[in-house]
């Protein structure tokens, strides 16, 4: 899979693909006016959100109608949806108002506003409903589904909540999830909850049965069996219990050792992975972000099968740039590999290794999200000491020592990433900072 570049390329490059020397300049230039541009109007939007952010949050602990009145007020001005574009928390909240309104409409007492205290609760609460959602297309088992089920439960939102997050999640197979949500409702004895979802459903959403999970158990053995320890910078416990519930669900070859290492009082990500790199004695060592979730349940066959087979290789992401564009923003160019981002959702994943083409691309950037890597070589903490353009340098300092980095062409994306909007408040500091390091 190619991931398709964010700007028109072609004007920095000749007829056969390739960067011209002017364009090279004129990228750099262009590059460098639209982050000054952005730079200028940031620092006001910062203030602009935690001013408006700060309003919502009191509003909300005056737990009246004329309050709530006010924060529908505010979610449906120009102001607030201009900052939805740039914030994650206003973006996912943006439907709170509308779940409120026909709530209130439909004479429902406890809405959605009075069930959280902020809106970080409200983003928690429906970041919670998508990985229910996936549980159940993932088809996970129904005990360990349900009991998340519970959890959401336990919180009381209304069925319009569950039904405006069907709506949002984009989720492939909403017919299916919501069956099972029906049966969820029902187990737990909310019969009128069970019908009106089911009810809602088969009038909106087409029947697509859900593919099980096909498990396949490969005849693979490993002269070396090998220790392989998962670090995490982590500042969010609920994504990373998801984050390790999916690991935990990874099938292990024989001999094999599996660990997981948490590190939360890092100043950044290059830092933290030091710090969990210095603990783990591991072979292979797979650095992700809090918010990744491994669908593949072959994962581990797979990083081991690529390593085993090339001694060059160093390095293996997700997602990678064959070649860094000269402005070193990785998606101003092409891009291979496969993911799935924010609410993840043509799943069910389907995964026959019998069915998949054992194979690799060499690039010369990965995407930080999901990093494996059998070398053990220090992460540039000196200079990248934020949460920006540490992968990137990374790469770079294996390239330098002769290792090959690269994607594997994955048939089903191996793992989802339920990133939100990027901050890119000190992108650009690290962007120069890289330039001036590698490219100068």
């Amino acid at each position: 899979m190619i991931l398709r570049p964010t700007i028109d390329i072609t004007k920095y490059q000749d007829s056969n693909g390739n960067y011209t020397e002017s364009g090279r300049r004129e990228m750099m230039a262009d590059t460098a006016k639209d982050y000054e541009i952005f730079s200028e109007r940031y620092s006001e939007d910062v203030l602009s959100h935690q001013k408006l952010l700060d309003k919502i949050n009191s509003l909300l602990s005056e737990r009246t109608d004329t309050a709530y009145a006010e924060i529908c007020s505010i979610c449906e001005s120009y102001e607030y949806h201009k900052l939805s574009k740039i914030f994650t928390d206003f973006d996912r909240f943006l439907s709170a108002h509308i779940i409120y309104q026909t709530e209130k409409s439909a004479g429902i007492q406890g809405n959605i506003f009075s069930l959280i205290g902020s809106v970080d609760d409200y983003v928690s609460l429906k970041q919670m409903t998508f990985y229910l959602f996936r549980r159940i297309q993932m088809c996970f088992p129904e005990d360990e589904t349900y009991a998340f089920f519970g959890n959401i439960l336990n919180i009381n939102p209304s069925f319009f909540y569950i039904l405006q997050m069907l709506d949002e999640s984009c989720t492939g197979n909403k017919f299916a999830v919501a069956e099972k949500l029906s049966h969820y409702y029902e187990k737990s004895g909310y019969k009128n909850e069970a019908l009106l979802i089911k009810s809602f459903s088969e009038k909106k959403y087409e029947y697509i049965p859900i593919n099980k999970q096909k498990i396949y158990h490969p005849d693979r053995s490993y002269n070396h069996p090998q220790k392989i320890c998962f670090i995490t910078c982590v500042n969010n416990s609920l994504m990373y219990d998801e984050c390790c519930y999916y690991i935990n669900k990874l099938l292990v070859p024989a001999g094999f050792e599996v660990e997981t290492i948490s590190i939360s009082d890092a100043s950044g990500m290059a830092e933290g992975y030091n710090m969990g790199q210095s603990k783990s004695g591991a072979d292979i060592n797979v650095f992700l972000h809090q918010d990744v979730c491994i669908l593949n349940p072959f994962f581990i066959y797979e990083i081991a099968d690529i390593f085993e087979s090339d001694n060059a290789v160093g390095m293996i992401g997700l997602v990678g740039s064959p070649a860094l564009p000269p402005d070193a923003v990785m998606w101003h160019d092409k891009r291979v590999g496969n993911l799935y981002s924010l609410s993840p959702d043509n799943l069910s994943y389907d995964y026959n290794p019998q069915k998949t083409v054992q194979a690799i691309t060499s690039v010369e950037a990965i995407d930080g999200f999901l990093m494996i890597s059998n070398k053990r070589i220090e992460w540039r903490d000196d200079i990248f000491d934020g949460f920006d353009f540490y992968d990137i340098s990374q790469c770079t300092e294996y390239l330098k020592l002769g290792y090959k980095i690269v994607v594997s062409n994955q048939s089903s994306p191996w793992a989802a990433h339920d990133d939100g909007i990027m901050k890119l408040g000190l992108y650009n500091k690290y962007r120069l900072l890289y330039i001036d390091k590698y490219k100068s």
